[in-house]
């Protein structure tokens, strides 16, 4: 009955948990395990780790410490930033491994239990940024240098591309003006950031100024006074983008986080 009970506990764990032998081949997966590789148990029955990914280089640093724990005999505790093989978005993983040893102490493989971790892992990114941005922004009281520190600490971490436009009031140093905004509004690119060189997706130079429509992310959050979270296939938003050509569509092709 204990066996029995074992069983069933391995089988339904809410962790995801597998055994490995010594030459890094699947002997067991449990239901969770098998959800997040996308397949069936018996699909991956002694069949080598690496065959089993569609990317092995990706999954290299997960069969290294598989072969670690069979060359040191010890356990060994792993983080990871990946994709699940059943998923599109990235992940947070911990993951505990352990040599598996028969009573007389041989070495019979490695067990492993993990865990999607992305939650935890995004509130400490998130009071990483915190702190970092309380000490990198607004260290002075020019609000051009000020959208440049905003804008260069965003990227990566928020974001593959940002930009920051005011009014052009705000640019001369007036303080912001209060009542309605006006159905279509100019604002001033002063600063953006990119990953890639050259900030292709920019649509608008530095310094120059474009006419947003009232319809546009950038009126909405300024007529709300609430951030706007759009995508792709908004009419709004493919519309507005439409008008800077084809160039101006690339911020929204970028990987989402």
């Amino acid at each position: 009955r204990g066996r029995d009970l074992g069983e069933l506990a391995f089988k339904q764990a809410s962790v995801s948990m597998s055994v490995f032998d010594t030459e890094q081949r699947y002997l067991r997966m449990n239901d969770t395990a098998c959800r997040i590789m996308g397949v069936q148990e018996a699909e991956v029955l002694y069949r080598y780790f690496p065959d089993t990914v569609e990317n092995a280089e990706h999954s290299r640093g997960f069969f290294n410490h598989l072969r670690q724990v069979v060359e040191t005999g010890r356990p060994v505790h792993y983080e990871s930033w990946t994709r699940a093989p059943s998923g599109l978005r990235m992940h947070a993983w911990n993951i505990e491994m352990w040599p598996l040893r028969a009573p007389s102490g041989q070495l019979l493989g490695v067990s492993l239990a993990g865990y999607d971790s992305t939650e935890q892992y995004r509130a400490r990114q998130r009071l990483a940024l915190l702190s970092k941005s309380a000490a990198a922004i607004g260290t002075t009281l020019d609000v051009i240098h000020t959208a440049r520190e905003l804008a260069q600490l965003a990227v990566p971490e928020l974001a593959d591309f940002v930009s920051v436009d005011l009014l052009d009031s705000v640019v001369e140093g007036e303080e912001p003006t209060g009542g309605p905004v006006e159905a279509d509004v100019e604002l001033r690119r002063v600063a953006h950031h990119s990953r890639t060189a050259g900030v292709q997706e920019a649509a608008i130079d530095l310094g120059a100024a474009d006419v947003y429509p009232s319809s546009s992310p950038p009126v909405r959050a300024l007529v709300t006074g609430h951030a706007v979270l759009t995508r792709t296939g908004d009419p709004d938003v493919d519309g507005w983008l439409s008008r800077h050509g084809a160039q101006a569509a690339r911020p929204h092709q970028a990987d989402r986080r």
